[in-house]
């Protein structure tokens, strides 16, 4: 029994240092490595993860290895800086802003975007002051997408007799990019 649970062990180990040589080669993959170099760096930790964790060469001394080199993909994953100078899509250029003085809070550049398509839109802003003590309701909300295990997320704040403003997390998109989930689990969009 003893011998099966260290061989459970070992294989499970494995398995989950596998997994983690997965994820780091494709945030290699999608870093912000110049373009040309993406497809080299992740095939090269790949295959030098695999090498070090099956195989013959594996030994503690390669399994640690592996671990330091994933320690630093990890890093350089974590520090990679957003940006707020982009060429962004038309409706989502302007970034909103708060005023909040006392009880009063003055929300500027409140989007109102028509949308006739995704590509077809007429977008408006303007500014509004609610009255914090006036807040009524607040209201979550969850729309799904294309997966119901991926849900985007509305919180709805309602004013008595002042109105509703909506707040939500979107990925902020470059003119010409096109949204990815997988390129969202790996940081390749600011969000607004």
């Amino acid at each position: 029994m003893t011998m099966f649970i260290r061989g459970f062990g070992k294989v499970s180990i494995r398995i989950c240092l596998l997994l983690l040589a997965g994820w780091a080669t494709v945030a290699i993959l999608y870093s912000n490595l110049p373009t040309f170099l993406r497809p080299w760096a992740a095939g090269i930790f790949g295959i030098a993860s695999l090498i070090a964790l099956i195989g013959k060469y594996s030994n503690l001394r390669t399994r640690l290895g592996f671990l330091a080199g994933f320690a630093v993909v990890l890093v350089y994953w974590l520090l990679m800086p957003p940006s707020n100078n982009r060429d962004w899509q038309p409706d989502l250029a302007t970034l909103a802003w708060a005023d909040i003085a006392g009880d009063k809070i003055t929300i500027h550049n409140i989007r109102n975007c028509d949308y006739r398509t995704e590509t077809e839109f007429t977008c408006s802003y303007y500014d509004k002051t609610f009255d914090l003590a006036k807040l009524k309701n607040l209201d979550f909300y969850l729309v799904y997408w294309g997966s119901p295990k991926i849900a985007h997320t509305m919180m709805s704040f309602d004013f008595e007799g002042q109105g509703n403003v909506c707040f939500s997390i979107e990925t902020r998109k470059e003119k010409g990019e096109d949204y990815s989930t997988v390129k969202g689990f790996f940081r390749q969009y600011e969000i607004i």
